[in-house]
Parts: structure tokens; C-alpha cells; sequence
């Protein structure tokens, strides 16, 4: 804006003086943002050479989800923010940046049908709801959902876990919040062999053992990004981080 400003004044003197000019006005720095599901998608144009400071924010059913700030050189750029969401929720997004006076752009505000999550084959796994922490919070949180320490590395309001429980149920093999599931121990209840990037995992508040039984409840269910390195026996966990919220 301000370099448009300087040129359109530049060309006044100019044509003042009898000099005869073509002047290419530079456009001002512009943007988009588009959302959904999946991600939020910001595209940026017409910016200098850069740095480029941008500071972007997506925000999930009235709460802070996303908030990034990054520079780019060169006079245009795209970033895609990944948001993998499930169930329904309400999404919008904005950005701002200093460059030329200033601007913003923003998304509308609208609702999003985001489907159910990825289970894994065969059941689900579990983690502690204290380890996840206040599920409206949890967002960014790492998880270890697998593994022979699984009792060591997940705390639950209702007390320990039993060791023989290693993180994976299969009755029900998609549950829904509020429900309750048993598992076997150990590899009993055998895990599957690969895992999705993005899938649904229990958070329960209490895990107990009941002879060749084990089980716990739904207190809620979360979207996790898994980390490389799973394999379907304890020795090798399964650790991720939490990306959203289905209930």
C-alpha cells in the first residue's frame, strides 16, 4: 500500500515536470485462506522479496487450535496447516502479516461434518485420561498408546493399570464414548500389524484385571498421529501425539 503510495506521487512530479513515464503500480500483498476437515490452507501473493513475517491462526469449535508464526522469502507462498478432524465441529482461520502496511485475511465460520476417525484393525488402543490431561487441552499432546510399559507409561484417575495390559482392546472393536471394552492379556488380544497415520484411540480413566479379563471404559476419544517405530508386539511402542477430539 505505502509502496503504491510513493510511486503514484513519483509519477505526479513527474508529469508536473513535463516528463513523460510509464509507472507499473505494484499490487499490494494479498492472501487466501480456505478450511476443512483436513487442513487450512493459506496462499500468499504479490509480497517483496521477503523476509516475509506471517502469523496464522485456525481455531477449532471456538478454541485456539493452531498458532504459527513463520517468514518466507520471495513474492509469493502456500502453507498447509494439517488439522486430520473428526465428528462435527464449527472451524475458521486467519492470518496476519506486517509487510507494505500491514493486512489479514479470514475464513468464514462454518460447520464441518468430519466423519468418524480411522480405527485400527481388529480393536483400539488405549491411554490414560491423566496422561492425557483435561481433553479440551489435549490437543499437542504425546501418547504412548503400545507397549510392555504400558502401566509405567499411563496414569489413570482410577489407579494403576494392570502390567499384563499392553494397550490394545477388541470388544468393542469401535467403541464410542461412554461405552465399556475387555481385552485379554498381554498378546492375547493380538494387535495389528500396521497402524493408521492418523487413528482413533480410547482415553479411559480406569483399566482392571478380572482373572483372564481385563477392562476399561470410554471417557473419551482422541484423533492421534502416530510416530514411526510400531511394530505388533510390546517390545516396540506405539507413541504419537494428539491432533484432535472426537468426544
Amino acid at each position: 500500500m505505502i509502496r503504491n503510495k510513493l510511486l503514484a506521487v513519483l509519477a505526479v512530479f513527474a508529469l508536473a515536470a513535463g516528463v513523460y513515464v510509464t509507472v507499473a503500480l505494484a499490487a499490494d500483498p494479498a492472501g487466501n485462506v480456505t478450511v476443512d476437515c483436513t487442513s487450512a490452507t493459506f496462499s500468499y501473493t504479490d509480497f517483496g522479496s521477503g523476509p516475509n513475517a506471517i502469523h496464522e491462526q485456525v481455531f477449532v469449535d471456538g478454541n485456539l487450535a493452531v498458532d504459527k508464526t513463520f517468514t518466507f522469502s520471495g513474492s509469493s507462498g502456500t502453507d498447509v496447516v494439517p488439522l486430520n478432524l473428526t465428528g462435527t465441529h464449527q472451524l475458521s482461520a486467519n492470518a496476519d502479516w506486517t509487510v507494505d502496511g500491514g493486512g489479514r485475511i479470514s475464513s468464514e465460520l462454518d460447520t464441518f461434518d468430519c466423519g468418524a476417525g480411522n480405527f485400527p484393525v481388529g480393536g483400539t488402543f488405549v491411554v490414560g485420561d491423566l496422561s492425557v490431561g483435561p481433553v479440551a487441552q489435549s490437543v499437542g499432546e504425546p501418547v504412548t498408546f503400545w507397549g510392555a510399559q504400558w502401566w509405567k507409561d499411563n496414569s489413570l484417575s482410577g489407579g494403576h493399570g494392570p502390567a499384563e495390559f499392553k494397550g490394545f482392546e477388541d470388544s468393542p472393536a469401535t467403541p464410542t464414548c461412554g461405552d465399556n471394552w475387555t481385552a485379554r492379556p498381554g498378546n492375547s488380544t493380538p494387535p495389528p500389524d500396521t497402524i493408521p497415520e492418523y487413528m482413533a484411540v480410547v482415553v479411559s480413566s480406569q483399566v482392571t484385571n478380572s482373572g483372564s479379563s481385563i477392562g476399561g471404559d470410554v471417557q473419551h476419544l482422541v484423533i492421534v498421529k502416530t510416530d514411526p517405530g510400531y511394530q505388533g508386539n510390546p517390545g516396540h511402542a506405539g507413541t504419537g501425539t494428539i491432533v484432535s477430539v472426537i468426544c
